[in-house]
């Protein structure tokens, strides 16, 4: 079985590993990401790599965000900023390192955007999230409302009404 899936091509092996969350699959969620190319194809790695956040290490998460923030495709496809803010919801279980680790891809991402960027792909709404996680607000006790490219992200903390 596994020489068959190992022998599918990268776009099928991402349908089978989002359709079948496993531990299995998490070592080839940063190669999805980096091979990305295009969006589309960058938003369904990283909702695979969201679906798999439960079997994350802190250094599989590393390599992920690492893969993630170094492909154009998927640094700038629209759907990722959204799933940023997930994925730190989502790995709970790794604690303030995972914080640090997401600040980390924050940071390259707005050094690749270049300095003083205030665009969409600076991953604003993540970085306001983080603010409130390294002052001691849990990451799962907040939202962010999805801004559109030049408005401020919203954040709200659970229960409260805007």
């Amino acid at each position: 079985m596994e020489a068959r899936f190992l022998a599918l091509s990268r776009y099928n092996q991402m349908l089978v590993a989002g359709a079948y969350p496993d531990p299995y699959f998490v070592p080839l969620i940063p190669a999805f990401l980096r091979d990305a190319g295009a969006w589309r194809v960058g938003e369904q790695a990283g909702q695979i790599l969201v679906q798999h956040a439960a079997f994350l290490t802190l250094e599989t998460l590393e390599a992920a965000l690492t893969a993630w923030v170094e492909n154009y495709e998927c640094r700038t496809a629209n759907l990722m900023q959204g799933l940023a803010v997930d994925l730190l919801q989502s790995t709970a279980h790794l604690g303030p390192a995972r914080a640090a680790a997401l600040h980390d891809f924050v940071t390259k991402a707005q050094e690749i955007e270049g300095s003083g960027a205030t665009g969409f792909y600076t991953y604003a709404a993540l970085a306001a999230v983080l603010t409130g996680v390294q002052v001691g607000v849990p990451g799962g006790d907040l939202h962010v409302a999805q801004a559109h490219p030049g408005q401020a992200p919203k954040v709200i903390r659970q229960g409260w009404r805007r």
